[in-house]
């Protein structure tokens, strides 16, 4: 079976995007703190402080900085560091 292909810029070839297969949604810090409840600022410090998982996409520019994670990592890594009342376990348990 072949792939259906199309010619870019300068005569590339390239995959048609309807062949590749679909990637689960990423989130930035600040979607996935505001579903935790905290301030992105908190978020990053803990991830940092608590060996969180680390970012898929970082993109620093001059005026802005968006950093893009895994939502069920973060989620996993989230859960890992919370006791069942939802306080946060002590740093070296």
């Amino acid at each position: 079976m072949m792939i259906p292909t199309k010619t870019g810029f300068g005569g590339f070839e390239k995959l048609n995007s309807k062949c590749r297969p679909q990637r689960a949604p990423l989130r930035t810090t600040a979607e996935m703190a505001e579903e935790f409840g905290i301030s992105s600022q908190k978020l990053a410090a803990l991830i940092v402080a608590r060996n969180g998982p680390t970012a898929k996409y970082r993109i620093h520019t001059k005026s802005s900085k968006n950093t893009w994670h895994e939502p069920k990592k973060l989620r996993e890594w989230w859960k890992s560091i919370h006791d069942e009342d939802g306080s946060l376990k002590p740093v070296g348990e």
